[in-house]
């Protein structure tokens, strides 16, 4: 490659993946203290709390902290500000809402407003690949959590553990609100919110109603298996997920800011450069995504039994039968990332549709027929491994056809 260097990708990439790999082990030790000493049932109810707040956040302003990335830091600042700006009217409105209609809802609105602050910064930080940084806010928030769950556990105390947890994410989320605005004072910087709507309307009128799709994917599982099997069921489903995806969300979290930045760098040079990174990246995705998937199928079943007991057996079966899927997974998670870097929303919206839609089915006739979590796993397996094969020959074709597609 002419002008991207490799080494400094990779060293961005490992700054950036310590502090997602620090920031998850400290979320999976307060989840091991959860299911060891408080029960299978009290981390279900848990991780039922974060999904449905996780998946408002993600949606929360409509996919406008994508707007954030880009290679200009006063472009992306002024992105975030008009981010924050639109969070607090909507976080103003479904408030209001919640104390009318269901005040129950209103702790996982909170949530999913933090979250999408820090968020938007994490965004703008990227964009000045400031990854030490990233990692510090990654880290924060885990490390309080499971310093408070250990003192629980100390005091044999019970608490809602999905508070503290709320807390913690909204502390941050005013530290950053009150940082972000008051630079914005100091530098007097101009914004036009209406024109910054209308120049990103390409992320709500296609990355949203795509996220809503993929989230049938992401979240369906975390929010139906508790209804359906119980909160028992739900937590022994939550340490094989969390456990799964714990690559998997290390590399989105990480490498995939990198690889989407490097991509739209190369996109200034060559279509070889295109070429190139891809094949750099997806290379060393691959061979990681071989060795989990073995390490994974050798030593998952004594892993999970030596952290949680021989009574977490289902977990580890669960495990088992979702392999595949997260082989393929964490080799989509960074590309993926070449809808954006293309502008190809639209495909990456169908192709989410297809996904939501086949799952959507799938669960449909699981309401109807009810079977067992085994084989609805078995079921929700296929059909997202199917999905994502097609996906990742699509993002190989925009790669190896740009000149012919594009040009």
């Amino acid at each position: 490659m002419k002008n991207i260097s490799t080494k400094v990708r990779l060293s961005d990439s490992l700054i950036s993946m310590i502090g997602v790999v620090v920031g998850q082990l400290l979320f999976f030790i307060s989840l091991w203290f959860i299911g060891r000493y408080l029960g299978a049932d009290v981390l279900g109810e848990l991780n039922y709390q974060l999904s449905l707040a996780t998946f408002l956040g993600t949606i929360f302003v409509f996919r406008y902290e994508l707007a954030c990335i880009c290679n200009s830091s006063l472009e992306s600042f002024k992105s975030l500000c008009n981010i924050y700006f639109l969070a607090i009217v909507v976080v103003s409105i479904l408030s209001a809402i919640a104390l009318i209609f269901d005040n129950s809802i209103i702790l996982i609105v909170l949530f999913a407003f933090s979250f999408i602050v820090i968020q938007g910064f994490i965004n703008y930080l990227n964009s000045l690949r400031k990854y030490v940084y990233i990692g510090f806010f990654r880290c924060i928030i885990n490390l309080f959590f499971t310093i408070a769950v250990v003192i629980l556990f100390l005091l044999d105390a019970s608490s809602n553990l999905f508070l503290i947890y709320s807390i913690l994410y909204s502390c941050v989320a005013i530290f950053l609100l009150i940082l972000v605005f008051y630079e914005k004072y100091q530098e007097k910087t101009v914004l036009d919110f209406s024109f910054f709507l209308q120049e990103n309307r390409r992320y709500p009128l296609f990355i949203f109603p795509s996220t809503c799709c993929s989230a049938i994917y992401l979240y369906a599982l975390s929010i139906f298996i508790p209804v359906w099997y119980g909160l028992a069921d739900a937590g022994y489903f939550t340490v094989a997920y969390k456990m799964g995806f714990f690559p998997i969300a290390l590399l989105s979290q990480s490498i995939s800011g990198v690889f989407r930045r490097d991509m739209l760098s190369a996109l200034d040079v060559s279509s070889s450069d295109i070429r190139d990174v891809y094949k750099t990246y997806m290379k060393y995705m691959l061979i990681l995504a071989i060795l989990y998937g073995i390490f994974s199928y050798l030593f998952s079943e004594w892993i999970i039994e030596f952290m949680f007991g021989q009574s977490w057996s289902l977990a580890s079966t669960i495990y088992k039968y979702m392999i595949p899927l997260f082989f393929l997974q964490l080799l989509y998670s960074p590309a993926s990332q070449l809808f954006l870097v293309f502008k190809k929303q639209k495909i990456d919206f169908l192709m989410n549709f297809l996904f939501g839609s086949a799952l959507g089915i799938l669960f449909l006739i699981n309401y109807i027929i009810h079977f067992s979590l085994i084989n609805l796993i078995i079921l929700f397996t296929a059909v997202s491994s199917i999905v994502l094969i097609l996906n990742l020959c699509i993002t190989y074709r925009m790669v190896f056809n740009y000149d012919r597609i594009y040009n």
